[in-house]
């Protein structure tokens, strides 16, 4: 370890202080992540597995199905109603208009 070697010069003391800052910042993100965690569970939601080949195939399905019938819109229309990738629950087929 650097703090134990009297002989370090400032390149090892660099280097130390790079690795002990990456650890602060995994560290942190860490302790971030466990605090939201249990903000979501302190407000009774549960967190699930999504598939997201199941939103894209959704998403391009609506697309498809849009561009068949001649409407163009801004893109956005149904996003809300579609699960996201953060581990919200997802709805059911008829819920989310897929």
């Amino acid at each position: 370890m650097t703090i134990d070697d009297p002989d370090a010069d400032l390149e090892e003391w660099r280097q130390t202080g790079e690795i002990v800052s990456r650890a602060a910042e995994r560290m942190s993100v860490m302790i971030d992540g466990l605090l939201a965690a249990a903000r979501l569970e302190a407000n009774g939601i549960t967190l699930v597995d999504v598939d997201l080949a199941d939103v894209v195939g959704g998403s391009v399905e609506e697309f498809s199905a849009s561009l068949t019938s001649g409407r163009r819109g801004s893109g956005s229309a149904g996003r809300r109603d579609r699960p996201s990738s953060r581990g919200m629950p997802p709805r059911s087929r008829e819920q989310s208009g897929i």
